[in-house]
């Protein structure tokens, strides 16, 4: 049996109640999350952190991928495939 560091078992424990907390949410959900947990710790500690505010990039619709099946069918009906 391996023995884990003291430090090491804390992050452990943190990143599973992360985890838990975060499992049942949509992507937009969790970006909102770690957003607002970064902002209580730059308020928490007073750090002077440049970011640029980009709410609302990276919405599912602006970035959805095009279903391939289709979009492979399309082509090769265009070039004359059936």
């Amino acid at each position: 049996m391996r023995i884990e560091p003291k430090a090491l078992k804390e992050i452990h424990d943190i990143r599973e109640k992360i985890y838990e907390e975060t499992k049942n949410m949509t992507p937009e959900e969790r970006a909102e999350y770690t957003h607002s947990e970064a902002q209580k710790l730059i308020k928490l500690y007073n750090l002077k952190i440049k970011y640029e505010n980009r709410s609302g990039d990276y919405t599912k619709e602006k970035y959805q991928q095009p279903d391939s099946t289709v979009e492979e069918i399309d082509v090769l009906l265009k070039k004359g495939y059936k």
